[in-house]
């Protein structure tokens, strides 16, 4: 029986195998959603006895985690200045609601890089900005998965101070659309 009462019947990633008198139940593919109580009733008709059993599954599953940069430049150089958004994404099976811990190595110091969101926004890069930017997502039934970039950012930045007053030998570019 599964937790909801229901008896279970060989179907889809559940096997019911019978090995002379030992009944195995077998996962192929294991799931997240396959954990949960499990009880097992066995009967000895000649002496009207039943014996039960319960056991409570958990599933751990590494969860598969990628990272996007918007832009794409197509490399890990990023010029010193521009915007980098780092957003972590998951695919295939997980538990809702996840959380997400962003953590980077700069010149071989690691720290928290951000928050607990599922994007990393550079509004501006920085030259100590580059290193490896990771994220670890966990699912709530514990569930985790750590996926990482490296960011190289390259380039002397057109801002002088913080203020962002240009120096006076700064030349701007526009593309045909009027980007600089």
């Amino acid at each position: 029986l599964n937790e909801d009462g229901d008896t279970l019947t060989n179907s889809s990633g559940v096997t019911i195998v019978t090995t002379g008198n030992i009944i195995t139940l077998e996962f192929n593919p294991l799931k997240a959603s396959h954990a949960g109580m499990y009880s097992c009733q066995a009967t000895v008709h000649s002496i009207s006895q039943t014996k039960s059993a319960s056991k409570h599954i958990t599933v751990q599953q590494n969860l598969d985690v990628y990272v996007v940069r918007e832009p794409d430049l197509g490399g890990d150089k990023y010029p010193v200045g521009s915007p980098l958004t780092l957003t972590a994404g998951i695919s295939g099976d997980y538990t809702a609601p996840l959380s997400y811990q962003w953590t980077s190595t700069c010149d071989g110091e690691c720290f928290v890089a951000g928050g607990s969101t599922k994007s990393l926004n550079r509004y501006a890069l920085r030259s100590v900005d580059s290193g490896w930017h990771t994220c670890v997502v966990t699912d709530y039934l514990g569930n985790s998965g750590t996926a990482q970039t490296i960011i190289n950012a390259t380039g002397v930045s057109l801002y002088s101070n913080a203020s962002g007053v240009l120096p006076s030998n700064a030349m701007l570019f526009a593309d045909s659309a009027g980007n600089l």
